[in-house]
């Protein structure tokens, strides 16, 4: 008995790595087939390079728009600009609208040599001080620690929050006024 379960336990195992080795063997087929016609090769290079150009061009369409957009946000922010600026004067004589035009078109150059993210942030800064809002007192409070020069760790065991709150609320101080 001791054998039979020898000899049948022996032969599962050899008929399991022999079953490994055809499902090895069937996974490397497709790699090691030598393509039969050369059509077909020929059509998938040509898809494959259509792609690739198709792709090009709409990357290259998605860059104009961008660009297109942004220097109409542009322009609508400076004629927004003068349009504030003639309401506080109420009356511009003809040297500040001529100075005015050779600043824009300085400025626009300017523009043009920076990065749109860069110049969104900035754009963002400028609008911003009208949005913020006065500080809340918990904020006010740990930055009035921070200044004290007391640890992260120190104010939140003396404000009893997480360390990660405390972390939050010093982030967050960043879109309050002062």
């Amino acid at each position: 008995m001791f054998y039979f379960l020898l000899f049948t336990g022996t032969a599962l195992i050899l008929y399991g790595i022999m079953g490994i080795i055809k499902e090895r063997d069937l996974g490397r087929q497709p790699f090691l087939q030598v393509e039969h016609t050369s059509e077909d090769a020929v059509s998938r290079v040509r898809t494959r390079e259509e792609d690739q150009e198709s792709v090009r061009d709409l990357t290259d369409r998605m860059a104009e728009m961008e660009k297109s957009l942004f220097d109409h946000l542009l322009k609508w922010q400076m004629e927004k600009k003068e349009l504030l600026e003639k309401m506080e004067t109420g009356s511009a004589s003809t040297e500040k609208q001529s100075t005015e035009d050779v600043s824009s078109d300085l400025i626009m150059e300017e523009v043009r040599k920076v990065p749109d993210e860069i110049l969104e942030e900035k754009i963002e800064e400028q609008e911003e001080p009208s949005k913020k809002k006065p500080m809340p007192e918990n904020i006010r409070r740990v930055l009035d620690y921070e200044e004290e020069g007391l640890s992260v760790q120190e104010i939140a065991n003396i404000t009893r929050m997480k360390k990660g709150e405390v972390l939050l609320l010093r982030n967050l101080s960043k879109h309050y006024r002062k």
